[in-house]
């Protein structure tokens, strides 16, 4: 649902590939039909000055195999195509609202390469379009194209990640060289836009919590005070529950679903889980003999089983692996 203040106009978009724009001058009374018939589905939109920017996509943002961005005249009651791709779908677009030339949009189900500052190892993620002549140009910016640059800001866990699943994209009003994009992790703050530096993407989670624990152990002794198996960020270990941690357990990226510590020696733990490896899952057993300081893949464990949980005997001699 969108309002237009100035018109006092009513926008909604439809989850429907043929009519899937509506508008109402009257407070919801009474609609007419004023789809683009594109063939595709709204995602998100902006509004300034008189027009409406709306970004679509043939499916949703993690199959999306194109798109387009549009933009509706509300004075004539004409749409006008900027922007299409028929390889990946549309996800956000912002407009800066002093300058309707200068506009940020984001690619979804993508995978372009880019590379975190100081790492040579490269990532695959999102791809930012800019685009500062009212969307008749746009600018792709990957590390392809030397132009976009992604920043841990000191979370170096992240970095075994991207900025990926951009479904949105804000600018910042007072300062439009500025943009909060969100990521599959978190929400990254994007600068140098509309300049010729290379557009930075900097990780800014402080005071958000976004995890997916499944299973937690506290060891009674040690300098671990908390280890949790997490989706999506493999898990952490923490020694201090008031400040984040800087490493993922064995710095992988993908799901844990059960970790174990043994209550007569704390400084033996397992977990279970999988990471993304060779193009497809790999799922495994990790022990720690250090307080969970580091692990080891417990030897010929992938292709056991799945996920699950698990659990370590008293005295350590064994463990045990209950499947998904």
């Amino acid at each position: 649902i969108i309002i237009d203040k100035s018109s006092k106009t009513i926008f909604a978009g439809v989850g429907n590939s043929s009519n899937n724009f509506y508008k109402s001058t009257d407070g919801g009374k009474t609609w007419s039909d004023i789809s683009l018939r594109n063939g595709y589905f709204p995602q998100k939109y902006d509004i300034s000055n008189g027009k409406l920017y709306v970004t679509f996509a043939n499916k949703t943002y993690d199959t999306a195999t194109a798109g387009s961005i549009a933009v509706y005249t509300i004075s004539t009651g004409k749409w006008q195509t900027l922007y299409t791709n028929s390889s990946y779908g549309l996800g956000g677009i912002s407009i800066d609202y002093n300058n309707n030339n200068r506009m940020v949009a984001t690619l979804v189900n993508i995978y372009a390469k880019q590379y975190w500052e100081g790492n040579s190892t490269p990532v695959w993620g999102t791809k930012i379009l800019t685009s500062t002549d009212g969307g008749k140009n746009w600018t792709e910016h990957t590390a392809d194209n030397n132009n976009l640059v992604l920043d841990s800001n000191g979370r170096d866990w992240i970095e075994s990640n991207s900025l990926h699943w951009s479904g949105d994209v804000t600018l910042n009003q007072g300062n439009t060289s500025k943009a909060f994009i969100t990521s599959g992790d978190g929400i990254f703050e994007l600068s140098n836009l509309f300049t010729s530096k290379a557009v930075k993407a900097t990780f800014m989670v402080n005071g958000i919590e976004e995890s997916v624990p499944l299973d937690i152990v506290a060891p009674a002794t040690g300098d671990a005070v908390l280890v949790a198996a997490e989706f999506d960020t493999c898990g952490y270990r923490l020694t201090n529950v008031d400040s984040y941690p800087t490493t993922s357990l064995g710095n992988t990226t993908g799901h844990t679903t059960g970790i174990a510590v043994c209550p007569t020696n704390t400084n033996f733990m397992v977990y279970t889980g999988r990471c993304y490896k060779d193009g497809g899952y790999y799922y495994f057993l990790r022990y720690s003999t250090d307080n969970g300081i580091s692990w080891k893949e417990v030897p010929n464990s992938h292709g056991l089983g799945q996920l699950g949980s698990v659990a370590i005997s008293a005295d350590g001699s064994h463990v045990y692996w209950m499947p998904s």
